[in-house]
């Protein structure tokens, strides 16, 4: 497959990001089969979303023992 350097819409914010032949790479060797659908900044600001609610499912838990 050929890849080319792309730019793609994040669904998250709508703002447009560059998704780079060696990235696009990097992805089908991980193992990924389709393109990112968020831009860097909305993934971190996902996980960090996640990861506080982990948290607070964890200190809900707790609290019941």
């Amino acid at each position: 497959m050929d890849f080319i350097d792309g730019e793609l819409k994040c669904l998250f914010c709508k703002a447009a990001f560059l998704l780079l032949l060696r990235d696009q790479e990097c992805l089908r060797e991980s193992g990924f089969k389709h393109d990112p659908r968020n831009c860097r900044g909305c993934k971190m600001l996902i996980g960090q979303s996640e990861q506080i609610s982990e948290s607070v499912t964890k200190i809900g838990q707790s609290s019941i023992h």
